[in-house]
């Protein structure tokens, strides 16, 4: 069976919804293909924005 998966223009509705906090939770969890977990042990360092690189543990 093929996996769901929601198109550009309801993701943006959903974006719409959200306050800044979440849209960012949101956008790293579908953009980036974190899990929920990953994503909420992220820390400020794990950020490479020098070269556009999230480090996951």
């Amino acid at each position: 069976r093929l996996p769901s998966v929601i198109s550009a223009n309801e993701v943006q509705r959903i974006l719409q919804v959200m306050d800044t906090r979440n849209q960012v939770i949101f956008t790293l969890l579908y953009g980036a293909g974190l899990r929920i977990n990953e994503c909420l042990r992220l820390r400020v360092k794990d950020f490479d924005f020098d070269n556009g690189c999230i480090t996951v543990h």
